[in-house]
């Protein structure tokens, strides 16, 4: 929390000073320092801001694991299809093979 203090007094003499009748130069110190006490008190320290960005990593280092994770399993997915295209690669081939030997003995050795 912050721990700052406005000195009423002094703000209050202040107004005084220059005319303002005692009291609503002290109703006006007393608002102002109120006013300030509640906005100090919604300010962030260095320790809450050290601490967010602290949360703020954390949760940064769990994703980057969680998306490591999925990255690995889906390198293994890619290696398994490349697997199966170069067999399917091998077997295109053989079939490719098969039909041009049939073709071949069909017009050259067929049936005359």
């Amino acid at each position: 929390m912050v721990v700052a203090s406005f000195d009423t007094l002094k703000y209050s003499k202040a107004l005084r000073e220059a005319g303002v009748a005692q009291q609503q130069a002290d109703a006006q110190a007393m608002v102002l320092s109120e006013a300030f006490s509640l906005n100090l008190r919604e300010l962030n320290t260095k320790d809450d801001l050290k601490h967010a960005v602290e949360t703020v990593e954390g949760k940064l280092r769990e994703a980057e694991q969680r998306i490591d994770s999925k990255l690995e399993k889906l390198d293994s997915r890619i290696d398994l299809v490349r697997a199966e295209l170069a067999y399917m690669k091998w077997l295109m081939g053989i079939i490719a093979a098969t039909g041009l030997g049939l073709l071949v003995r069909l017009f050259f050795f067929g049936p005359k």
